[in-house]
């Protein structure tokens, strides 16, 4: 399992820690490294309905874990193209790999709106490191 401090320079984060990586008029979203340590060992991933539309801020899915249940937000207003069933299926890859085989979906974004959204070093201090 990840250690929860990995806050990765190549996507912008959420201040409800998801992540968001632009992939020119796609992106992929998923958990942060320090949300999935919080949350402890996942037991069940409740992912987005593909083909749905969201609005930045809108509930995207849901985790849960042996301690909680936890909302992920969506950072981005988009379009769910797919979603990773893996995760449904066996919700500790969010634990072992919350940013490359945990991903929750890949979204189409027309016009990305950054500016809610923090950037890596702006994402370190906000979970204190």
């Amino acid at each position: 399992m990840a250690d929860g401090n990995e806050v990765r320079d190549d996507r912008y984060y959420s201040k409800t820690h998801e992540w968001i990586l632009i992939e020119g008029d796609t992106a992929k979203i998923g958990m942060t490294d320090y949300a999935q340590e919080q949350m402890s060992e996942l037991v069940y991933a409740e992912l987005p309905a593909v083909g749905k539309k969201y609005q930045q801020g809108d509930l995207f899915g849901q985790v849960e874990s042996i301690k909680t249940v936890a909302a992920v937000n969506c950072p981005a207003d988009c379009e769910v193209m797919e979603i990773n069933s893996e995760i449904m299926n066996d919700p500790l890859i969010i634990n072992q790999s919350p940013y490359d085989k945990g991903w929750f979906a890949v979204v189409k974004i027309d016009k990305p709106d950054l500016s809610n959204l923090l950037n890596p070093e702006e994402y370190r201090k906000h979970i204190g490191l």
